[in-house]
């Protein structure tokens, strides 16, 4: 406690690295848009798009976890509220639910009562397909919805669940509606690319980096404490 009362939070800085990591997650379709690219190398442009798509739209959700702790403001109120604003629509989950299966997932690390167990599979080719195909994402949601039923059930409380639903559902349309309108009004190639980013190689770097963090070397097949 005593160590963590001479840490000094530096929220410019947070401010300054996630307005980074959104600069760079548009970079690519503002590219389409200025330069209006139409040409036989157009798809794999659009691959290494959504590839760094993918890429800063993970390194930008990262800050959801920081929100978790109450890192991105001063106040757990507008903490809660920014995280919801500028975050949510690319984590499909409000912060008070993400932070419910959070500390479940801190208190119980590489144990069977662990909520967040991504790590808990190896990086292979079957899971990659896994995602390609969105069964992964299927997997994930089910996950979250089972966690938060039972940590409802375990403090009486119903509202979570449907919260959770409500905000995915919003997300999902949100992004619908954005793909749209990139296809039909920028390039089909923009749209895809954002599409492919979003869907594909976003959770591909989530769990990758899951991977890299939480699984202990020299374990090559799925485990459970």
């Amino acid at each position: 406690k005593n160590f963590r009362k001479e840490l000094k939070p530096r929220f410019l800085k947070v401010w300054l690295e996630m307005l980074f990591c959104f600069s760079m997650i548009i970079m690519p379709i503002a590219t389409f848009i200025v330069l209006k690219i139409n040409s036989f190398y157009t798809p794999l442009l659009t691959l290494i798009s959504s590839i760094f798509i993918g890429f800063w739209i993970h390194a930008y959700s990262c800050f959801f976890h920081e929100a978790a702790h109450f890192n991105i403001h001063r106040s757990k109120k507008i903490n809660d509220l920014l995280s919801n604003i500028f975050i949510t629509p690319f984590t499909g989950m409000l912060i008070k639910n993400y932070r419910l299966t959070h500390w479940e997932h801190h208190k119980h690390l590489g144990t069977r009562k662990d909520t967040e167990i991504s790590y808990q599979s190896p990086l292979s080719v079957f899971k990659i397909l896994e995602i390609i195909f969105c069964i992964y994402h299927l997997k994930v949601i089910y996950r979250y919805l089972k966690n938060i039923n039972f940590i409802n059930k375990s403090k009486s409380n119903t509202s979570s669940k449907t919260l959770f639903v409500a905000g995915l559902f919003y997300v999902i349309s949100l992004h619908f509606i954005f793909i749209y309108f990139l296809i039909f009004k920028i390039s089909i190639y923009a749209g895809l690319a954002w599409a492919l980013g979003l869907i594909i190689f976003y959770p591909i770097f989530a769990f990758v980096r899951q991977t890299l963090e939480h699984r202990p070397f020299g374990v090559n097949s799925s485990y459970q404490n």
